[in-house]
Order: C-alpha cells, then sequence, then structure tokens
C-alpha cells in the first residue's frame, strides 16, 4: 500500500480551459487561481481553480498544438477525468512499493523542477491516471477563498468511476 499524504488536485481534459473553467466557477463556485501557457517543453496549457470548501485544487488541461497527447486523449474520449496527483511522503519509497506491488512506475522518476514524481498508469489502477510526487520545495501559498457557484456547493463528497470490472 502506498501512504498519501494527501489529494493536491483532480485533472480534466477540454478543448477550452477558459470556457470550461468559466462553466465551473458559475456553476460549482470554484475560485479561478492561475493559469498556464502551453510552451515547446510542454504541449498544453491550462488553469486551476479551488474546489471550494477543500484544499483540492481543478486543473483543466487544454492542448495547445495538434501534436499534444492532450488532443489525442480529448479525440479518443472527448472532456473528461485525466487524471488525479496526491503527493506521497518519499517519492522513492513509493516507487519501491510499486515496484513490489508488480507495478512498472509509469514514466519513471521525472523531476519538473518543482516536483520529483512518477505515474500509475490507468491499466495498473483499474482506470485512473495516477500522479504521484513529493515537492522540492514548499508550495507558494495563493489565497483560496471561495465564490459561491450557482448551487452552493459546501464539500465534494467523493469522485467515482464506473468500471466493468470491480476485482481489477
Amino acid at each position: 500500500m502506498i501512504p498519501i499524504k494527501r489529494v493536491d488536485h483532480i485533472s480534466m481534459g477540454h478543448s477550452s480551459w477558459e470556457e470550461q473553467s468559466a462553466r465551473l466557477q458559475r456553476l460549482l463556485g470554484f475560485k479561478f487561481l492561475y493559469s498556464f501557457p502551453g510552451s515547446e517543453r510542454s504541449p498544453f496549457a491550462g488553469c486551476v481553480g479551488q474546489v471550494r470548501g477543500t484544499g483540492i485544487e481543478f486543473e483543466i488541461l487544454s492542448p495547445n498544438n495538434d501534436r499534444s497527447f492532450v488532443k489525442k486523449f480529448l479525440d479518443e474520449g472527448g472532456p473528461r477525468l485525466h487524471h488525479i496527483t496526491v503527493e506521497v511522503h518519499d517519492i522513492e519509497a513509493t516507487i519501491e512499493e510499486l515496484k513490489r506491488l508488480g507495478i512498472t512506475p509509469f514514466g519513471g522518476l521525472a523531476d519538473d523542477g518543482q516536483w520529483r514524481l512518477t505515474y500509475i498508469h490507468p491499466r495498473d489502477s483499474g482506470g485512473i491516471l495516477w500522479q504521484l510526487y513529493t515537492p522540492k520545495k514548499e508550495p507558494e501559498v495563493l489565497d483560496r477563498s471561495s465564490l459561491p457557484g450557482a448551487v452552493g456547493l459546501k464539500r465534494i463528497e467523493h469522485v467515482s468511476m464506473a468500471t466493468d470490472d470491480l476485482d481489477r
């Protein structure tokens, strides 16, 4: 079992992060925190908002070119959950535990300058891409107060996934 420190963010793919961010702000009171542009190194653009009533952030990824993995992801299934990111206490110990469980860390161990990270591929987790990381430094503190939203969201109860194989 992998000890999880906390859920950092939930991410979805959408053709227009601007449109989807505005929708989530109006509908559920998500607070826009920041956006990030695509680049040669990162073939997607997007934004991060806060889920009201939680410490969980919600990321929206949009492709910024026709070769982007986000474009392929959207072409295959439309806008939907892309991944869930969790902070772990020790990324090296996490990778060793994955191997002990017979799982090859997807993408190996990576360093993006802010995090040391790896992934659990959906085929190994039962359908969801999991991003596991430890931060290289303490994150910047942002204003996380929320907007009301149309439905008066208090908290997220759970995240659900449909499957045709519960044992898997």
